[in-house]
């Protein structure tokens, strides 16, 4: 398997909430099955090396597992979207929003792990 992490902007403007797809594409000769629920694949933003917002701290039970058939070479894209807002662990209330800055950002699915990429919020 590899996840291949694409931003739809560089930088968002202070109303644009940031946007990401994920390609999950399975290298194995045959026909496989891959867990896909937003519990599974993850995106963690980070600023300065901190992590300010993980994908499945707020994820509902619902995203909990989606298994998906994956075919050879033929990319499965997903789709997320951040709020701005950070996160914690069972998602507490309330969340504050993130400043203007530099972002990092990067999928995973157990072991996988997407490169990094960098965006600026404004």
């Amino acid at each position: 398997m590899v996840l291949t992490l694409t931003a739809s902007s560089n930088s968002y403007g202070p109303a644009a909430r940031p946007e990401f797809g994920i390609d999950v594409v399975s290298t194995a000769p045959q026909t496989c099955t891959f867990n896909v629920g937003t519990r599974h694949v993850t995106l963690l933003i980070k600023s300065g090396g901190v992590r300010v917002w993980y994908s499945a701290d707020c994820a509902g039970k619902s995203g909990a597992s989606s298994v998906a058939k994956l075919k050879r070479g033929i990319p499965l894209q997903l789709q997320m979207t951040w709020d701005r807002r950070l996160s914690s662990p069972g998602c507490t209330m309330p969340r504050a929003v993130a400043r203007p800055g530099a972002y990092t950002v990067t999928a995973s699915a157990g072991h996988l792990h997407s490169h990094t990429v960098v965006f600026d919020l404004r």
